[in-house]
């Protein structure tokens, strides 16, 4: 799996935009009006759990709601911040976003929380997590998102060709939560079909 030496080894996102009040002639209830949203955001793997609070034109995205967790929190060389890299998608559909994410590193600056018991805390640092696509590997690892709506349900496409969008292009809105999975994707069958007994 990729991982990295140092933190000069790592691109830092360009800083974001800066987030403007809201106009006091905007309708608060338009999709298009800045407004204050709270989103939570979980990276499984590297035990990132955060809320983050955004103010911006909508639609809001989940690249918009990692840069803000990025720009508030300092950034990686800072404690608890947060990084990640990203690819360019060559010709992609309309709508569907132009980036995929491909790495995530996060600067825990205390043993962060598990979810088992019985687990121990693991212990504060650089925790990082990357794609990883040998070409003549069977089995890839790639990011996958998941955004949970305020009725618990999972209301976004995850395969491709299937209403599926990067996560410059998936809208997010208040009170629901983003999860990043790193998944195993096969890309061809680990091992031959046995042949049939005559």
């Amino acid at each position: 799996m990729c991982t990295f030496k140092n933190l000069a080894d790592l691109h830092i996102p360009a800083e974001c935009e800066n987030f403007p009040r809201i106009n006091k002639n905007q309708n608060r209830n338009s999709l298009t009006h800045k407004a204050m949203a709270t989103i939570k955001i979980r990276i499984v793997g590297i035990y990132f759990r955060k809320t983050v609070n955004i103010k911006k034109d909508a639609p809001i995205t989940i690249k918009d709601v990692m840069d803000e967790y990025i720009r508030t929190s300092g950034g990686i060389t800072e404690p608890e911040g947060l990084l990640y890299t990203k690819d360019a998608i060559l010709n992609p559909e309309p709508g569907q976003g132009q980036f995929s994410l491909t790495g995530v590193a996060y600067n825990s600056s205390k043993p962060p929380a598990t979810l088992s018991r019985r687990q121990p805390a693991p212990p504060a640092g650089i925790y990082s997590l990357f794609e990883n696509y040998p070409p003549d590997a069977p089995v890839g690892l790639g990011w996958q998102s998941y955004v949970i709506g305020r009725d618990g349900k999972n209301r976004t496409a995850t395969a491709l060709g299937e209403g599926f969008k990067y996560f410059d292009a998936t809208e997010v809105f208040d009170g629901e939560k983003i999860i990043w999975r790193m998944v195993g994707i096969c890309r061809r069958p680990n091992f031959p079909a046995p042949t049939p007994v005559v």
